[in-house]
């Protein structure tokens, strides 16, 4: 095949991709000038800023407001009606431009939700967008009034789009906090939790809250990704509570915290490992490993990549 072969057989490549950037360039253009005309989300109560967590709650929420079509300017892109282009130009905003695009059209909102919503840290926002909290004197977060109920669908619309929860220093929350949103996801999801596309969880922290064990009826049954990195003698802890939930799917655990395992762990620890027969990365740091520990590491058949680490 000589050299003017390739080039025609390349031709329409060439093409392709050379509308594809004139396209997407079109699009960042709009984005640009839509975002820089669009209002800013008014700061909380608490004067929260933009570059908070707050931002997150956008206010009032997606079913309880009028999303406009795009300004009739620049409907006449009609690159606009690409999903896929504008899902790769709003991988590269930040919060601040996503919670604004979210606002433009109902063709822009659910994209920039799910890149907004994807991974948060801590629950905070998720539960104000419920209902307000307030800490009151016992340093323990509370609604500060649910008598009337609070913004379901909002939150419901926010929730299923985590697909990352990192566990920070956070709050506690109060039981009934807890306990009312767990009634709400029973009655209006068949007992599923209220994190049900959640993918990867991060535990770091260098405290240990007892009320944060509440932080596993959110683990749903798909969770793929588990990192516990507590400094504090009590990641063991949370493993046994990890028991509880029945997280069979598994493909990289990273497991840090120097402390041995005690006799009253050492058979939740066992079994969790037995369990992860989909378990593809491990990594232990800071764990006395007995026998039982290494033959249940041995039978992970589909276990690719091990890292032990004593210190």
């Amino acid at each position: 095949m000589g050299s003017s072969d390739l080039m025609v057989k390349a031709t329409p490549l060439v093409t392709a991709l050379t509308v594809l950037e004139i396209r997407s360039h079109a699009v960042k253009q709009y984005v640009d000038e839509v975002i820089v005309h669009t209002p800013r989300p008014r700061t909380n109560s608490m004067g929260a800023t933009m570059s908070s967590p707050a931002i997150l709650r956008l206010d009032p929420p997606p079913d309880d407001r009028a999303i406009s079509d795009p300004p009739q300017t620049i409907r006449r892109h009609g690159v606009v009606g690409l999903p896929e282009l504008l899902t790769v130009i709003f991988s590269s905003l930040g919060q601040a431009d996503l919670a604004r695009a979210a606002r433009v059209c109902q063709l822009w909102s659910p994209i920039a939700l799910d890149f907004l919503w994807e991974g948060i840290c801590n629950l905070d926002c998720l539960i104000n967008a419920y209902s307000p909290l307030v800490r009151k004197d016992d340093h323990i977060m509370h609604f500060k009034d649910v008598s009337k109920g609070g913004r379901w669908g909002a939150f419901w619309t926010y929730a299923c789009r985590v697909r990352r929860l990192t566990w920070l220093e956070g709050e506690v929350y109060g039981p009934e906090v807890i306990s009312h949103l767990l009634g709400q996801v029973a009655n209006s999801t068949s007992g599923r939790t209220f994190l049900p596309n959640l993918r990867s969880l991060s535990f770091l922290t260098s405290s240990w809250k007892g009320p944060s064990l509440f932080l596993f009826s959110l683990i749903p049954s798909t969770l793929e990704d588990l990192y516990i990195k507590n400094s504090s003698s009590n990641t063991l802890r949370l493993i046994r509570e990890l028991m509880t939930v029945s997280a069979k799917h598994l493909k990289v655990v990273e497991l840090r915290g120097p402390q041995p395992i005690l006799k009253d762990h050492r058979l939740a620890y066992t079994t969790f490992l037995s369990h992860q027969k989909n378990l593809q990365s491990l990594q232990i740091a800071g764990f006395t490993l007995a026998p039982e520990e290494i033959r249940a590491i041995g039978e992970l058949h589909n276990l690719i990549e091990l890292e032990l680490c004593h210190s």
